[in-house]
């Protein structure tokens, strides 16, 4: 891959300020109106997500999951094309609908497809940007994207899958059971990240027990059939009264959420569900509160709200560790954490071992955290950070070959009768497991701890988990490699011809 970002040739460039302009016409064609056209694009997001939940019967699928990426892509992207500023006051949204038409639904509607369109455009401009693709321009008003031939994507698009099924896992957990279960409870069982982590004012803890409880207050607004819209300093005030946040920590957290035109494309609607309509008045994106992951929330507000990544990453790491120590624990099972080890002359530390006592199974594992990659750019840090852990699992690997089998008992921090009969060597990323062009060597696996940490796997087998995983992603693998094709996208006149 390439080390920086690469200019468009002049093809793609006029390309692109072509539909760019396509786009902010298209949009602002909605209404005159600024308040109405986002009335409009996140009001139809909303009904049409009850509509299908209700269909689904408020049960969490891989189907519901890819109708709300897409809604929610295509709405970020409508609302990123709108430069006017806000109105004051209070959005009334009776008095408007008393004017809204059938054609401005229909038209809205179209708009959210093609913005949906759009974005799926817009990444294979930044995946070219970054030799991710290549292109072909077979004809006039016709631009196909093609995989570079060390990333078909083929290795992305099956853990894609993988991690779509664990994130409905976990929202099955938040759809009702934010109701039900007690607050300490359901804290411990999705968050992985410290409860003390600081972020914008206020600490881990304190944004998931606000995120949670907008998660429930929004389910509930839907069952009751209320409006999406409410004024901001109501929504504090809810807040504050639900949660054990005092009013200066509500408004922070409301503020951390809401949305920005303006902001970095990173920041979705999966972490910043609040759209303002006016300077006084919110939209909540209820599909972004469901299915949006609390843990990246904070990740990326880190980075693009607060201080940066680095010290994020060093906390995290360490309290992901502790996360899977618990989630993996049993009477059979012997953990250890940050062992240290001396190999030529350099120490280093094996972040997680894992040896069962029934089978005598030895796994020996290091653990990367990362933010969740979603744009190419951190698709690409996080294949670096995993690289790095590769290279540390082969020195581990090495140090143990020249070591006899009977002494690993003493240096592992095992007991002196444990005698390992084999021995297994992973990465394990937060959130992603590599791309293709990742040198993977024979004999290391490289898995998604989000998959890992699926409630069903708990106190079960390591082991079968890491094996399942390997199994399933093979699959996949096979699945998209069979199953890849071209799709086209047309806007602003121009075919845009991308891999499926």
């Amino acid at each position: 891959m390439l080390d920086k970002k690469r200019d468009f040739p002049p093809v793609l460039l006029e390309a692109s300020e072509k539909i760019e302009q396509w786009r902010a016409a298209l949009v602002r064609g909605l209404h005159e109106r600024t308040d109405v056209v986002i009335y409009l694009l996140t009001g139809k997001v909303y009904y049409t997500f009850v509509t299908q939940l209700l269909i689904d019967g408020f049960q969490a699928n891989l189907q519901l999951e890819q109708y709300i990426r897409n809604e929610l892509f295509g709405l970020q992207f409508a609302l990123s094309a709108i430069n006017e500023p806000l109105p004051h006051g209070i959005f009334q949204p009776e008095l408007i609908d008393n004017i809204l038409t059938s054609e401005d639904d229909q038209k809205t509607e179209e708009v959210l497809i093609s913005m949906s369109g759009y974005s799926r455009v817009r990444d294979a401009f930044l995946t070219y940007s970054w030799g991710g693709y290549e292109y072909e321009n077979p004809q006039e008003n016709v631009i196909r994207f093609i995989d570079s031939p060390d990333w078909p994507g083929h290795r992305d698009y099956a853990q894609l899958i993988l991690g779509r099924i664990a994130k409905v896992e976990k929202a099955k957990h938040l759809i009702f059971d934010t109701v039900i279960a007690p607050l300490e409870t359901k804290l411990a069982q999705i968050i992985d990240i410290p409860f003390s982590l600081p972020i914008g004012g206020l600490n881990a803890k304190q944004f998931f027990e606000a995120w949670l409880t907008l998660c429930s207050y929004c389910i509930q607004r839907c069952l009751n059939g209320q409006s999406f819209v409410i004024g901001k300093s109501a929504l504090i005030e809810a807040v504050q009264n639900k949660t054990s946040l005092k009013p200066d920590e509500a408004k922070i957290f409301i503020n951390l959420i809401t949305f920005e035109v303006n902001d970095s494309p990173s920041l979705t609607l999966f972490h910043c569900p609040l759209v303002p309509l006016t300077t006084s008045s919110l939209a909540m994106v209820s599909s972004g509160f469901l299915f949006g992951n609390p843990n990246t929330c904070i990740q990326r507000l880190a980075v693009h709200r607060g201080k940066g990544y680095d010290n994020f990453a060093n906390e995290n790491s360490k309290y992901f560790l502790s996360k899977l120590k618990k989630h993996y624990n049993a009477d059979d099972v012997v953990i250890r954490v940050n062992r240290h080890y001396t190999a030529d002359g350099t120490g280093g530390d094996i972040d997680l071992i894992v040896f069962e006592t029934k089978t005598n199974r030895l796994l020996i594992a290091e653990v990367k955290g990362f933010i969740h990659p979603d744009s190419t750019e951190e698709v690409i840090h996080a294949n670096d950070k995993l690289q790095d852990g590769i290279e540390q699992i082969v020195k581990i690997k090495k140090w143990l070959e020249r070591l006899d089998p009977t002494d690993w008992s003493t240096h592992l921090g095992l007991s002196p009768s444990s005698y390992p009969t084999s021995v297994e060597f992973a990465v394990i990323g937060n959130g992603f497991a590599g791309s293709d062009y990742l040198c993977i060597p024979n004999g290391i696996s490289v898995v998604d701890a989000e998959y890992l940490l699926i409630p069903k796997f708990k106190q079960k087998s390591i082991f079968d988990t890491l094996h399942e995983y390997q199994k399933c992603l093979s699959e996949e693998i096979i699945k998209a490699d069979r199953d890849r094709q071209f799709f086209q996208v047309e806007l602003a006149g121009i075919t845009f011809e991308l891999p499926s």
